[in-house]
């Protein structure tokens, strides 16, 4: 078990307190009683978070145990970060230990649902609210770090400066702004391939007249900016079938909070291989990007969001653990009987009925090559947690900096 304190990350000791909340789908029970619990088939995209996780810190831990990183024991913890699963009272499961780290899908699914519902239920439902994102040209960073955080550095200050000049004109400049890098990658444009760089650009919640403001202020400033790549998407424009505005407004909210670091590139359309999907990640520029990030704050939050800031912030500096979690019950998960007979009393003492004595704690473990959870009782009967798993098949193109040094299949 690895053990890594840092700002309260990456900490891995002992058995975790907190349940599993990694599936936003559990919160709405559907069809099903919360005394009945729920299916553990909707436990299938964790399943898929960690193979995920597993294709993307593999080859980031080969690179880092190569250059010895200082990244390696974020690496290893979250290669680790729900590995086992307890089960208790044949209904209930939570997660051993969590990484906390933002490359982490596990932990960063739930900090961003955390933080998506602390940011709606602070949102004045008579405005007009739309997610807004802001990207411009990354040619002059000549993939170099002190260039990147130079920028950075220059458009916290510039969004500081809009912001108080769009409140002396009366306007509600409420807002969460959140930062997001991808590292250098190649990208593909149509048939053609290019080499990218570093590519930093903010997602934005905020009202439709400041989204307004702030697209026509970056224009102005940055004349190397597309307007065509300054995404105005108003919430609730176009709901879908029995989608509410509640909804729409979280799955934006969700959007804008979800995640800082991208160290994936986008699937290879191209790629002609019979698999889910291929990925490139560029080891090298990942691996510098993690260590420049820390200590950097990813969000901020103006006007109406302001008095939640210090919410937010506990949010994001908290361990997993500490966090509040839903506590799921599953109503389909193996019922362990020891075999031995139980008695049970009443308040004077006496035995007024004999049941079955159940195993207290059964632990699931994640297998990596067959993608699933399992457990192995006494007898060696091998239960699997997601029935019916499909087993998820990627190409993972592995660059150090401009040179493919390994295909992962």
């Amino acid at each position: 078990m690895v053990q890594v304190i840092e700002n309260n990350k990456y900490l891995l000791k002992g058995r975790a307190r907190a349940f599993l909340d990694t599936n936003e789908q559990v919160r709405n029970l559907g069809t099903c009683s919360p005394l009945d619990g729920v299916s553990v088939q909707t436990l299938s995209p964790k399943v898929g978070r960690m193979v995920y996780k597993h294709n993307l810190i593999s080859p980031l831990l080969d690179y880092a145990n190569k250059v010895q990183s200082p990244n390696i024991p974020e690496y290893i913890a979250v290669l680790q970060c729900g590995k086992e699963l307890d089960q208790s009272e044949n209904k209930y499961l939570k997660q051993r230990s969590y990484c906390g780290s933002r490359l982490c899908p596990i932990c960063s699914n739930i900090r961003s649902r955390k933080v998506a519902d602390v940011v709606l239920a602070t949102i004045d439902m008579g405005e007009k609210w739309c997610s807004l994102t802001l990207t411009k040209s990354n040619k002059g960073l000549e993939y170099n770090l002190n260039k990147l955080q130079e920028r950075l550095d220059f458009e916290q200050n510039w969004f500081n400066k809009v912001r108080d000049r769009y409140r002396k004109q009366g306007g509600d400049f409420s807002a969460i702004i959140s930062l997001e890098v991808v590292p250098p990658g190649y990208k593909y444009k149509g048939k053609s391939r290019y080499y990218a760089d570093y590519h930093p650009h903010y997602h934005i919640l905020c009202t439709y007249d400041f989204a307004i403001y702030l697209k026509q202020a970056w224009l102005k400033e940055f004349e190397d900016a597309n307007e065509l790549n300054q995404v105005i998407k108003i919430v609730g424009e176009s709901l879908k079938k029995d989608e509410s505005y509640t909804i729409a407004l979280m799955k934006t909210i969700r959007e804008v909070v979800k995640y800082s670091l991208k160290a994936c590139l986008p699937k290879d359309k191209n790629d002609s291989q019979k698999s889910s999907g291929s990925y490139s990640i560029n080891v090298k520029g990942t691996d510098e990007l993690v260590t420049m990030m820390k200590g950097r704050k990813r969000f901020k939050k103006w006007g109406c969001f302001l008095k939640k800031a210090k919410e937010i912030q506990e949010i994001e500096n908290s361990l997993i653990e500490e966090l509040d979690l839903d506590k799921v019950s599953y109503s389909d998960l193996p019922v362990q009987d020891t075999g031995e007979l139980v008695e049970m009393v009443n308040t004077k003492d006496c035995v007024i009925a004999v049941q079955p004595s159940f195993v207290k704690t059964i632990v699931w473990v994640y297998d990596y090559k067959r993608q699933n959870y399992y457990y192995v009782d006494e007898f060696g009967k091998e239960y699997e947690l997601i029935k019916n798993w499909s087993i998820k098949k990627y190409k993972i193109f592995v660059f150090e900096g401009e040179k493919l040094i390994r295909t992962i299949t």
